[in-house]
């Protein structure tokens, strides 16, 4: 009977400490880390070629400058993406900015270099550049309803800086 009080107390230790594991993680966030989550899996969907979990990032309500949807834009980061892979990205710097007006919204700045191979000619390229991006959260998820590339260098063949 003492070996199956031993297992039993045990086995209770173990489920309490993973609750409060489960607990503390999941209260503790707060909403700048959401939000950096959520970049970053949207970039490991573009790195791995997986437009729905890069397209979960985007709201039903996206709209950018040049006025395009959603639909749109997955359908053009489609195109693009097929023409240059493999595809690398690197966050280099990323900064969030919560409304104080709307509880709801948030500003976001993605710096990134890009690495990746034109499909036609084979050669390494990068690219580096910024995105804004406006969130919004619905419900408890952050999605983009709206997108502006900022700072547009060149693209530059690597042989050729190196």
């Amino acid at each position: 009977m003492d070996r199956k009080r031993q297992l039993l107390f045990i086995l209770s230790v173990v489920v309490v400490a993973a609750g409060i594991y489960v607990g503390v993680r999941f209260f503790s966030q707060t909403e700048e880390s959401r939000l950096q989550r959520a970049v970053y899996a949207a970039v490991a969907g573009v790195e791995r070629d997986d437009p729905k979990r890069y397209g979960r990032i985007l709201s039903l309500f996206y709209q950018d400058d040049e006025g395009r949807n959603k639909l749109v834009l997955l359908k053009m980061a489609e195109e693009i993406f097929q023409e240059f892979r493999p595809l690398r990205v690197e966050i280099k710097q990323l900064t969030i900015t919560l409304s104080e007006e709307e509880k709801d919204s948030a500003h976001v700045v993605i710096g990134f270099k890009c690495y990746f191979k034109h499909a036609q000619d084979g050669k390494l390229y990068y690219e580096a550049g910024r995105f804004e991006a406006g969130f919004h959260k619905e419900g408890r998820t952050w999605r983009i309803r709206c997108l502006r590339y900022i700072d547009a260098d060149e693209i530059l063949f690597i042989q050729a800086v190196a």
